[in-house]
């Protein structure tokens, strides 16, 4: 069962530091904003954990994008970072389009929390 996290753990050794390093910085940065949003505004529990599922889907799948970059350019001929680049790139937008919906449902739900 432990088989797929110590490969990831493995990826992630590989890497050189200065990768995992902003990995993360920017990991620990987001859950200290997530955090502090929650201090400071309670938010209904199912909107909290839908957005943590999102925030967890965002750094999963910029991880995924990372490593499969370093993995390409190390392993695979050079054309193959520029294809992963690209995927990472669609992903972020996607994420991108995530988020904004995320905060369209937030605010509605806020408003429909005051109406009633």
């Amino acid at each position: 069962q432990a088989v797929i996290p110590t490969a990831i753990a493995e990826l992630l050794n590989q890497l050189p530091v200065r990768v995992t390093r902003p990995l993360e910085n920017i990991i620990t940065l987001l859950l200290i904003i997530v955090l502090t949003m929650f201090a400071v505004r309670p938010i209904a529990h199912r909107t909290m954990l839908r957005m943590l599922l999102y925030l967890l889907i965002a750094v999963v799948l910029t991880l995924v994008s990372v490593v499969v970059y370093f993995v390409s350019a190390v392993v695979l001929n050079p054309i193959i970072p520029f294809v992963a680049a690209v995927i990472g790139g669609e992903l972020a937008a996607g994420i991108f389009r995530l988020r904004r919906a995320v905060s369209t449902y937030t605010v509605r739900a806020s408003y429909a929390g005051t109406s009633r």
